[in-house]
């Protein structure tokens, strides 16, 4: 049994967090700054994709700045209201593109992020 068919996932692990909220005062809404604002949802193997033009120009049309794009297994819960962390570098998930095993995040750089 050959493993071919699985892409090999190993750039790195990206974390994925959704931000909490937290009160603020004023009810300012507070961007995420650290690790205290985010709550992880799932830890995923990447591999990094190369930006074609297409997927720069598609980043420019929805008014986005394509910073990475990867390549994770399928996880059901991916959603674009969320952030990918690798190496302590926030990122915004901009779009998820799937077919049957993987998910491809679209990935718009942010900041680092504090301990």
């Amino acid at each position: 049994e050959t493993m071919e068919r699985f892409p090999r996932l190993n750039d790195g692990i990206v974390r994925i967090y959704k931000k909490i909220n937290k009160k603020t005062d004023f009810n300012a809404r507070n961007n995420v700054q650290s690790y205290d604002d985010m709550e992880q949802i799932v830890k995923l193997n990447y591999q990094q994709m190369s930006k074609r033009n297409q997927d720069i120009e598609f980043a420019e049309k929805m008014s986005f700045s394509l910073s990475m794009k990867i390549r994770t297994r399928k996880f059901k819960n991916l959603n674009s209201k969320q952030y990918a962390v690798i190496d302590r570098f926030l990122y915004e998930i901009k779009y998820i593109d799937e077919d049957k095993t993987s998910s491809y995040l679209y990935l718009e750089g942010v900041r680092e992020l504090a301990e």
